[in-house]
């Protein structure tokens, strides 16, 4: 169903910067600041993580490690991911109802959520050079959780598990889980122009991840209203 396809090192231009390849977020943050320390250790790290196109200068790597943080939280020695509490929240939210005081409140929660993305109040972000590395944590995310979800046996099962889900359907349902989180929500409490930069982002990211991603993605759309 996935692709072999790389979104950090193909022959195309990058999408993103590879050392995100570094599962270890302790590392990964390790490694920008080995850069900005401009010594030897860069060019070993380098090595290491097979990081063929480093950050350009000190500068860019702390702009970066700046994104990183707004991503991840270090709690007792775990990293928590903002990123996917705040997706994981905005998928199980309940849809606006016909009172106004339960609507404002959830309201509030769903700006919340898309404030940890970094799409609502972010005024980092106004800054180009921090957006365009922005842009690049987006299509991180998005790839690790499509990943995660197609291979994931759990993810692509029903009836707890008993009855796995054939390649298809589970692939449908990150499309719908992509779309409610993404776009119902923020829709339902007036936020859909604020989500709309990360809809698109896992939008283009699912369909060049999947094989037939293109396809499978207007399938699902045509039986709905956007």
């Amino acid at each position: 169903m996935l692709r072999n396809t790389d979104i950090y090192n193909d022959s195309h231009q990058r999408d993103i910067n590879n050392y995100h390849e570094i599962e270890d977020i302790a590392e990964r943050r390790d490694y920008l600041l080995s850069v900005i320390a401009g010594t030897d250790e860069i060019h070993e790290a380098a090595i290491k993580y097979n990081c063929l196109n480093p950050p350009a200068s000190a500068d860019e790597a702390a702009m970066r490690i700046r994104v990183l943080d707004h991503r991840y939280e270090n709690k007792g020695g775990q990293w928590i991911d903002r990123y996917m509490h705040a997706f994981m929240m905005l998928l199980t939210m309940n849809r606006a109802s016909g009172i106004s005081l339960f609507n404002k409140k959830r309201k509030a929660q769903c700006a919340g959520y898309l404030s940890e993305l970094g799409l609502v109040d972010n005024a980092a972000a106004k800054e180009e050079d921090y957006l365009s590395l922005q842009l690049e944590e987006w299509v991180d995310f998005a790839a690790s959780y499509i990943k995660v979800c197609i291979n994931d046996k759990t993810y692509g099962s029903a009836f707890g598990g008993m009855i796995h889900m054939q390649d298809k359907d589970a692939a449908m349902k990150v499309i719908s889980d992509i779309d409610t989180a993404l776009y119902e929500i923020p829709m339902d409490y007036e936020l859909i122009e604020e989500a709309k930069p990360l809809y698109k982002i896992f939008k283009e990211t699912y369909c060049r991840l999947l094989e037939s991603g293109t396809s499978l993605w207007q399938e699902y759309m045509n039986g709905k209203d956007h």
